[in-house]
C-alpha cells in the first residue's frame, strides 16, 4: 500500500530513469523535475485550478488525453487523503 501511494503522489513524470523511480518508490523522494513543463495555481477567489504552460501550443491538440491523466492521479490522490 505504500508504494502505491507513493506512485500516486508522484504522479506522471516522463523525466525518469527507471532507477530514479524504483529508487523514489523505496525513499518517498524523487529527483527534482528537471524541466517544469507545466504549473497549476488555484486562486483564492476561482473555485477552479488553472493550468500554466510554455507549451500550451503543444499539448492543446492532447487536452483531452492531459484531462484524463490529471482526472486519474487527483481520485487516486483524493482517495489517499
Amino acid at each position: 500500500m505504500l508504494l502505491i501511494a507513493r506512485a500516486v503522489s508522484f504522479g506522471t513524470r516522463s523525466d525518469l530513469k527507471v532507477r530514479e523511480i524504483l529508487a523514489g518508490l523505496a525513499t518517498g523522494f524523487l529527483a527534482p523535475i528537471r524541466e517544469q513543463v507545466v504549473r497549476l495555481a488555484r486562486h483564492q477567489e476561482e473555485g477552479y485550478i488553472r493550468l500554466y504552460s510554455a507549451q500550451l501550443s503543444r499539448m492543446s491538440l492532447d487536452l483531452p488525453r492531459l484531462e484524463k491523466a490529471i482526472n486519474a492521479v487527483l481520485e487516486g490522490v483524493l482517495q489517499l487523503i
